[in-house]
C-alpha cells in the first residue's frame, strides 16, 4: 500500500491484449493505453522517475526483482567491477555503488560493485 500522498502505478494486459497503465494520486488518476508490455513498461518508468520508490514497485510487480550483492563472493556474470580497494579478504564486493536487476535468473543490468584484491 502507497504511503498517504504518494502516486500508485500498475500496468496489467487488458482482455483485448492491450497494455494499461494505471496512475492514482492524491489529485488525480490517469489511464494510457499500448499495444505491448515494454510500451506500457517505458510509459510508467518515465511516470515514476520522479518517484524511486515507485518505480521499484513497478517493476517488482512485474518480475523485475532488485539485488544488492554487499558482502558477496564478486561473479562478473552478475557484478561489473568498477575498481578494486585493497582491504578484507580477496573477491568479495565491499561497496556497492549502483544495485542490480534481474528478471526471472536472468540479469537485466549488473550491479555495479567494489571488489576487495
Amino acid at each position: 500500500m502507497a504511503a498517504p500522498g504518494m502516486a500508485t502505478l500498475s500496468v496489467a494486459e487488458t482482455r483485448d491484449g492491450v497494455w494499461s497503465v494505471n496512475e492514482r494520486g492524491p489529485s488525480r488518476v490517469a489511464v494510457a493505453y499500448f499495444p505491448s508490455k515494454w510500451g506500457a513498461m517505458k510509459h510508467a518508468l518515465r511516470v515514476a522517475r520522479a518517484k524511486p520508490r515507485c518505480r521499484i514497485a513497478v517493476l517488482e510487480r512485474n518480475g523485475v526483482e532488485q539485488f544488492n550483492p554487499a558482502g558477496d563472493k564478486f561473479d562478473p556474470s552478475e557484478h561489473e567491477a568498477l575498481s578494486v580497494r585493497e582491504d578484507g579478504e580477496p573477491g568479495l564486493v565491499v561497496d556497492v555503488v549502483e544495485k542490480g536487476y534481474r528478471s526471472n535468473g536472468t540479469i537485466l543490468r549488473p550491479a555495479r560493485v567494489v571488489v576487495s584484491g
